[in-house]
């Protein structure tokens, strides 16, 4: 056997064809290997040699350095973000508070009103301009100063027209009777008044004589247009009503005077109602409802003038309508009993 013709499979390799490299498809990572997030110093690793550690070092600095500016890069994008939003709210707030000029406001000589800008330094962050931008609020608007006149009413019209027209042929007052079931309160008695139509500042006063009437106090120019509307209300007024009349003395006490007695006491309540009334009237019509009483002989001269010293009128405001004005509640004296209705009234 020639030896040296063997030769040794293990010790020479004869290479047919070039190696393949190739491991298949390969697909990139979505996410990072090495979690930036996290602490990257790896430390002294055991088995690693001395010479690989500046190595490691480099690797950890630059992966700190890689996370601090993902770190940035997101903050830097939601401060962009936050700014675009703050200037559309500026412009937003602009065109809402800025009204369209109007008048010399519109003219072209006035006077620029351009705020200067003045420029925010360099070094301001956007965090800063964001929050700037959201603070700020809109700005008040001016009140108005014109003040808006009411329309003239007709009563206003009619009283107005009275100071400039000559004095009316029925000049005077009188009292208009009418039948009610029961006594009322002068309040009551003028809210229903007003219900039918009739014109409460135009009635003077009001009052019960005697049981189940009530008595209106109107000018005569006046008495006409209140009696038709009490009319198609179906009121008929008590004609020839006497509120002298003894017999409208009802209260149970005054039953043992004689007749003459109880005339007298009937003139004194009737007197003493009337000159209430007066102190409770404008002065611009007490004077003229007193003539009037003093020509029909329900009060005296000196009567009236004795109480008007003894009289002290309570200040009141001035109103727009001086004449014709309601008169204010005030205790009556009562002829007619206790004014509670009887068992027949109801």
């Amino acid at each position: 056997m020639d030896r040296a013709n063997i030769t040794n499979p293990t010790s020479v390799t004869t290479l047919t064809s070039e190696p393949n490299f190739h491991f298949g498809p390969a697909n990139a990572p979505t996410t990072s290997a090495i979690p930036l997030g996290g602490s990257l110093d790896f430390g002294a690793l055991p088995g690693v040699p001395d010479w690989f550690q500046p190595i490691m070092a480099i690797i950890t600095s630059q992966g700190q350095r890689l996370a601090q500016l993902e770190a940035l890069t997101k903050e830097n994008k939601d401060l962009r973000a936050e700014l675009e939003a703050a200037h559309r709210h500026i412009k937003e707030l602009e065109t809402l508070s800025v009204p369209p000029a109007t008048g010399s406001e519109a003219s072209k000589w006035k006077p620029s009103r351009t705020p200067t800008l003045t420029p925010e330094p360099t070094s301001s962050s956007f965090a800063s301009a964001a929050r700037k931008g959201k603070s700020t609020t809109q700005p008040a608007k001016p009140k108005s100063t014109n003040r808006t006149r009411k329309a003239t009413t007709k009563r206003q019209l009619q009283v107005a027209a009275r100071t400039f027209a000559p004095p009316p042929a029925n000049n005077g007052y009188q009292y208009l009777y009418l039948p009610c079931r029961f006594r009322e309160s002068v309040t009551n008695v003028r809210k229903k008044i007003g219900i039918l139509g009739l014109e409460n500042w135009r009635i003077l006063d009001v009052y019960h004589p005697t049981t189940r009437v009530v008595a209106l106090l109107v000018h005569n120019e006046y008495a006409s247009t209140a009696t038709s509307k009490l009319n198609t209300a179906g009121i008929k007024l008590i004609n020839d009503f006497d509120p002298r009349d003894p017999t409208n003395l009802r209260d149970s006490k005054y039953q043992d005077l004689s007749d003459t007695e109880k005339q007298q006491k009937m003139v004194q309540i009737h007197t003493s109602h009337l000159l209430t009334a007066l102190d409770r009237m404008r002065p611009t019509v007490r004077s003229a409802v007193a003539r009037d009483f003093i020509a029909k002989q329900w009060i005296t001269s000196q009567v009236y003038a004795d109480h008007i010293k003894t009289f002290t009128p309570t200040p009141t405001p001035m109103q727009a309508n001086p004449v014709d004005t309601d008169m204010d509640e005030a205790t009556q004296p009562v002829s007619a009993g206790n004014g509670e209705p009887d068992t027949e009234q109801l």
